[in-house]
C-alpha cells in the first residue's frame, strides 16, 4: 500500500515547521521577548540604558512576529539583559546555510507563515534557474 503525496507532503512540512520552532533562534527570540515584555522600563529607557535603538525596542514589543535574525542589535539586547547571544552566520559559510539563513530571517514564527514559505518555495521549482539572462521589460 503506497501512502498518498499529499500525506508525505504534510509530515516533511510539520517535520520542517517543528524543527523552526525549536531553533536556536527562536529559543533566543522568545526569551529575550519574555524579558523585554517583563521589564517596566519605557522603550526609551531600555533604548539609553542598552545602547539599542529605541525604534527597535518598541518593535520587539509590540511586533514580536516580524523579522528574526542575530543582529549586532539583537545580541546587543541578550548582553544587556545576560541572555546567551547567537553567532551571526560567517559570510564564508555554505549556500545551505545561507539559504536558512534567508529562510529564517524571513520567517514571522507562526505556523501559518511557515507553510506559505514552503509553498512559494516549492513554487519556484518550475523556474528556469540555468537561464540567468535578464528579463525583458
Amino acid at each position: 500500500m503506497s501512502v498518498p503525496n499529499n500525506l508525505f507532503t504534510f509530515n516533511l512540512n510539520t517535520n520542517i515547521v517543528n524543527k523552526m520552532n525549536n531553533s536556536p533562534m527562536k529559543i533566543a527570540y522568545d526569551e529575550l521577548l519574555t524579558v523585554l515584555r517583563k521589564d517596566t522600563r519605557s522603550d526609551g529607557q531600555v533604548a539609553r540604558d542598552s545602547g539599542v535603538s529605541q525604534p527597535t525596542i518598541w518593535r520587539l514589543r509590540n511586533k514580536p512576529t516580524g523579522r528574526r535574525r542575530a543582529s549586532d542589535q539583537f545580541n546587543k539586547l541578550c548582553r544587556f539583559y545576560g541572555l546567551n547571544e547567537l553567532p551571526k552566520p560567517s559570510p564564508s559559510g555554505s549556500l545551505e546555510t545561507e539559504l536558512k539563513g534567508a529562510i529564517m530571517a524571513l520567517w514571522d514564527g507562526s505556523d501559518e507563515h511557515a507553510r506559505a514559505l514552503i509553498k512559494v518555495l516549492r513554487s519556484l521549482k518550475a523556474l528556469d534557474v540555468h537561464n540567468h539572462s535578464a528579463p525583458e521589460g
